[in-house]
């Protein structure tokens, strides 16, 4: 039984390595695409990411206090104290008693800081491009939080993740109506009021795809430096072996490489309907 165990830690550690990988490699031709997400960032942003951090951090513990079910994930069946498939085995591994696989955490965590981008860019064209309207910004933030079980992450995490969200697609809606001519705006809106009323699906209404690109990428390294300040406090906190925090905050990366986010895979909602409108 303990070799079958071990057999599936060490599958999961493989895919959370491969999926890195992998996204380096089919991404190696866009590398400028790193830095035009982190030369957007600015110490309002910090500032503004900390705070979502510290407020989700509050809701998770609270949930987690109150509410001992929303501890659950399936990672739980692999890894005792649970968290995210592709991170939770990896930094196990940093206990390993072998030098070669001790090296693999640090090494790990620095590509993904390279991968980052590319990943947050994914789920911002998912779950943010196309939604301006309120009711549709909210429904997509839920699908935001709640994907993530995916991955493994508890429910109490998923939840708070339905915050995060919301505050990713605030960003990108506020964007999207600084670069955005007042008329084209108005219009925008009125065409997804006028498809929300006749239709009870998801209504994506784009305006050009340049403005939606500018749009995208302000979301996108705001979800960047989130995920980064993630990281950098799993490193520190596992390397200082702060046991109790490194439970909770391990479990609040949000980022879900090959998950299918951008080729079709475990997101599997209702088709939504694109209408474009006049740039």
């Amino acid at each position: 039984m303990d070799l079958l165990w071990s057999a599936g830690k060490l599958l999961l550690v493989a895919f959370a390595v491969g999926s890195i990988a992998y996204e380096l490699y089919s991404n190696r031709n866009r590398i400028n695409f790193i830095w035009s997400v982190w030369s957007r960032f600015r110490i309002k942003m910090l500032f503004e990411v900390t705070v979502v951090l510290f407020l989700m951090a509050c809701t998770v513990l609270a949930m987690w206090e109150y509410l001992p079910f929303m501890r659950w994930g399936w990672l739980n069946f692999f890894v005792s104290s649970g968290g995210n498939v592709l991170i939770a085995p990896v930094l196990e591994g940093s206990s390993s008693p072998l030098a070669f696989i001790r090296f693999l955490p640090p090494l790990f965590f620095v590509a993904l800081l390279f991968a980052l981008p590319f990943l947050a860019h994914y789920e911002e064209e998912i779950f943010r491009r196309g939604y301006h309207g309120w009711r549709n910004i909210i429904r997509q933030s839920v699908k935001f939080g709640l994907v993530h079980l995916f991955v493994g992450i508890p429910l109490a995490v998923a939840v708070a993740l339905i915050g995060v969200g919301f505050f990713f697609a605030c960003k990108y809606r506020a964007a999207l109506r600084k670069i955005t001519d007042v008329a084209v705006w108005e219009r925008i809106r009125e065409m997804e009021a006028m498809c929300a009323d006749m239709a009870k699906v998801d209504v994506r209404v784009e305006s050009s795809s340049e403005l939606e690109d500018g749009a995208v990428l302000e979301s996108t390294a705001y979800h960047t430096l989130y995920n980064s300040l993630l990281i950098m406090l799993l490193l520190v906190m596992k390397n200082f072996d702060a046991r109790l925090p490194s439970r909770h905050w391990r479990f609040f990366l949000t980022t879900n490489p090959a998950s299918g986010a951008s080729r079709g895979g475990v997101y599997s909602f209702k088709k939504r309907k694109t209408i474009s409108s006049p740039s």
